[in-house]
Formats: structure tokens, sequence, C-alpha cells
């Protein structure tokens, strides 16, 4: 902390054998001296954190209300004929202000401002308390020194006190120091398992995402995969054995036997047609609708 709370480094002042009083009284300002300047800082000190406080606090209280209002607002001011994903836009933006809400919060708490003002104000009070009971007590001992300046005992007693003082100003300001130092620590660990924690459920979203991108990719692939019709024919004798049309189109003439097989058909329903000439010339045709799943092999019977 010696960056930031500043004491002037006066030199002590020189002991003077001969005037025991006059040298206690020195080092007396000096040692009040650097507690004044202790408290200064403070002073100063805190009212950076007092408008940090109250800037981030107003701002998340604004923040906050905005929030809570977007819905009513929704309520209000979106048409009846609004659609649901216009209604859900708009609601995005009481979340974004409830998450402003937070961010200045945090800001507040990993720079100390609303804490920080307390702990400037209750250390400065303590010094300044410390300065007043040390002046009091220094009359005190100011009376004895000019009475029996050179009595051992009241130079022991005005050296004690002054330790003493010196060494509670230097207390206080170690103890705001190191409470400073364990909440900096605590929000610094508490931002790093927050950024953590973000950028791990970042991940997880994009994995997430990833996955339902692929597996939509291969079932829009799965669906798109061509299937085959094993068609079965029942007739009587035919002079040149029949013919397929799917969807219009020939794709098979003259088959002989009674099954035929028609692969790359796309998945969905599609016409068959067969048709041949029985062995006295009359001319037969039949047709038929057939389902076709994606990859698979559809059944399908005619009778001529």
């Amino acid at each position: 902390m010696s960056r930031d709370i500043a004491l002037r480094q006066s030199a002590v002042p020189a002991w003077n054998p001969s005037d025991p009083r006059a040298s206690l009284n020195l080092l007396a300002e000096h040692a009040e001296q650097q507690a004044k300047e202790a408290a200064d800082w403070y002073n100063r000190g805190k009212t950076r954190k007092k408008w940090l406080s109250i800037v981030t606090r107003t701002g998340a209280i604004l923040f906050t209300s905005l929030g809570g209002l977007i819905p009513v607002v929704a309520v209000l001011a979106l048409p009846d004929n609004a659609t649901e994903v216009a209604r859900l836009r708009f609601h995005q933006w009481g979340y974004l202000s409830i998450g402003c809400a937070g961010v200045v919060l945090a800001f507040d708490r990993f720079y100390g401002g609303s804490s920080g003002w307390m702990r400037y104000i209750s250390t400065l009070l303590s010094i300044e308390t410390l300065i007043g009971e040390f002046r009091l007590d220094w009359h005190r001992l100011d009376v004895s020194l000019a009475t029996t300046p050179n009595n051992p005992e009241v130079v022991d007693a005005a050296f004690a006190r002054l330790r003493q003082f010196v060494l509670a100003v230097r207390g206080l300001v170690e103890k705001e120091t190191s409470t400073w130092i364990t909440e900096f620590q605590s929000s610094l660990a508490q931002l790093e398992k927050q950024t953590e924690d973000a950028l791990q459920a970042a991940r997880e979203q994009v994995r997430t995402e990833l996955e339902a991108q692929f597996a939509a990719r291969k079932a829009a692939a799965e669906a798109e995969r061509s299937g085959a019709i094993n068609l079965t024919v029942t007739s009587g004798p035919l002079r040149s054995g029949f013919d397929v049309d799917l969807d219009g189109r020939r794709i098979r003439s003259g088959v002989t036997g009674r099954t035929a097989g028609i692969g790359n058909v796309p998945p969905g329903l599609h016409e068959l047609a067969v048709s041949g000439t029985t062995a006295t010339g009359e001319g037969r045709q039949t047709s038929l609708v057939v389902q076709v799943a994606a990859g698979q092999v559809a059944a399908a019977a005619a009778e001529l």
C-alpha cells in the first residue's frame, strides 16, 4: 500500500539531551503529522470510493427496475396481434437490463467502491480518535515535563505514549490494508471462477450447438437418401414381358420375369404404372402408389 498511501517521509527530529521536553514535543509533532497525513489520505480516498459506490449502486437499481418493468411495458406497448417472436425479442431487453445490473455490481465489488468507502470512513474516524486522545494525553504529559523535565520516569512515560500512538496509527493502516488485500484476492478469485464458468458454459453451448447442427445435417442427409422398390407382377403369359413407368417416366421395358428392382428412388410417394400385352394381343395396364422411405426397400405388387 506504500504507493497508495504515500506519507511524507520526513526525518525524525534529532534528540537534544540538554532539553528533553523540547525534543519530546518535536517527536510528538512529527508523530501527529504522520497520523494527520494518513487521515487526510483516507479522507480524500473516501470521496472517490463514495462516488464509485453511488454511481454503481444507482446504476444497479435503475437497471434492475428497468428489467422488472420490461414485461409490463411489453403488455402495454405491444399490439394484441404481436407475434410470440416479437414479444420474446422485446422481453430480451429485460434480461439485458438485469445483466447490466449484475455487471455494475461486479464492477463495484471488484474495485471496492462500497466496501472501500466503509473501510475508509471507519479507518479515518479511528485515526481521528487516536489523534484526539493523543493530544489530551500529551498535554497532561507536557505539564509533567514542564515541572520535572529531567525526570526519567516522566520521559519514559512520554516515550511510551509516543510509541503507543505511532503503533496504533500504523496498526489501523495495516488492518485496513490487510482487509483490502483479502477482499481483493476474494474478488479476483471470484472473477476468475466466473470467467472460467462462463468459458465452460460457452464451450458447452458451442458443443451442444455443433452436435445439434450435426444431428440436423445427418437427419437431413438421411431423409434425402434414396430408397428402392421391389416390384412383383402377377400375370398370365405376356407377349414381350411388362414395362414399368415411375411417375410417368419409363424406367424398365420388356421385363420377362415376375419381379423388377427399381433403384435410386427419392423418398416419398410415387406412382408405379405396369403395362404389357398378352399372348392374344390384349393390352393390359395397372397403376399403384408406393411409399418409399429413405434408405429402405419398399415392396410393391401388381396384377395384370
